[in-house]
């Protein structure tokens, strides 16, 4: 929570909770566990100020005993608004044929929670696109968004790269502001007071005169002696 307070002053567009139980609990969770699970993403939503979604693995939506425990229902009680499904597999008939059963039921079944599917990199070639080039990397991401298309309730691909992607997946550039502007600090504009003394022109010209009058009258002396 203090973390998503810490933020609240940026403009994001979602926050996405990508907590793993797995890092905490051992398959399968118990009940009270699961409870917990919940109990966080729910407490992260309410702190957002932002929409709300959660990275989750296929089997709290198809493996037992997680079907009879209403997640869809619990995480929209919890304030979370998307799903993003983790299939680790860069074969895009693959990750359609685990994400069809659960994006394709039947809104009685699974109800209109919007998802998407996570494509993550790793270091085997079966996973990562570590290895592939960017070309390589469109073209299975436009036959997966041509697998999943029909699906009712797909709302589209989330790719999360890592460090090794970032080169052709993800260019950043942070362009400091007051660079070309003096009135802003650190992207913060600053309200600098106007000067106190305002001096007419002439009064300029009178002190420059004074201050350069000895070497005005040196050069005249030297001038007149010379003649």
């Amino acid at each position: 929570m203090a973390i998503i307070n810490s933020l609240r002053g940026f403009d994001f567009a979602g926050l996405n909770l990508d907590i793993e139980p797995d890092q905490i609990y051992k398959q399968p969770l118990t009940q009270a566990q699961f409870d917990n699970w919940m109990e966080t993403l729910r407490s992260a939503a309410k702190a957002a100020p932002w929409p709300t979604a959660a990275t989750m693995h296929p089997r709290y939506f198809r493996d037992p005993p997680y079907m009879s425990w209403n997640v869809e229902q619990r995480l929209r009680d919890a304030g979370i608004g998307q799903v993003v499904l983790m299939i680790f597999n860069s074969n895009p008939q693959r990750v359609a044929d685990i994400a069809r059963p659960i994006v394709g039921s039947p809104p009685r079944q699974r109800p209109a929670l919007p998802r998407g599917a996570e494509r993550r990199a790793r270091t085997e070639p079966q996973l990562s696109y570590a290895r592939r080039s960017p070309q390589d990397f469109r073209q299975s991401m436009q036959q997966l968004q041509g697998l999943l298309a029909a699906q009712p309730n797909t709302d589209g691909i989330v790719v999360q790269a890592g460090t090794i992607c970032k080169g052709w997946v993800m260019k950043v550039r942070f362009v400091k502001p007051e660079a070309s502007d003096p009135n802003r600090d650190r992207g913060v504009e600053v309200p600098y007071a106007p000067g106190k003394r305002h001096l007419a022109r002439w009064r300029w010209y009178l002190i420059l005169l004074v201050v350069s009058s000895p070497f005005l009258f040196f050069v005249a002396s030297s001038s007149t002696r010379r003649c």
